[in-house]
């Protein structure tokens, strides 16, 4: 789908307006010109945080599934750890992150 609008030929207050009302793909399509244009950090943290809000608000959508390979088990005294990549973190909803703290080697577990 083709964008409406071109956020590098808008001011960021303007192109944050223009915002309301996109999709989820839509919202990516902005992020993904506003990289390959003028990289403007305000209006890419707007766009992500639209994104964000509308994934929280959306009901429909269950926790995303991270694949945990068998080896990622890990049971210290009788207790199941389960570690994910930095990646998989990232692909995660925001209130399903606050669940993870992060490892020193820059990975992510919770005990389960």
């Amino acid at each position: 789908m083709a964008l409406e609008f071109d956020p590098s030929e808008m001011t960021v207050k303007a192109a944050t307006a223009e915002l309301s009302g996109l999709s989820i793909e839509d919202l990516k399509e902005v992020l993904e010109a506003e990289l390959a244009g003028k990289h403007r950090s305000s209006l890419m943290a707007e766009v992500t945080r639209q994104i964000d809000l509308q994934l929280e608000s959306d009901e429909s959508l269950s926790e995303p599934t991270v694949d945990v390979k068998e080896e990622d088990v890990e049971e210290d005294d009788g207790v199941s750890v389960v570690s994910i990549s930095a990646y998989q973190w990232n692909h995660l909803r925001l209130e399903a992150r606050r669940m993870w703290t992060r490892a020193s080697d820059g990975s992510f577990y919770k005990e389960v």
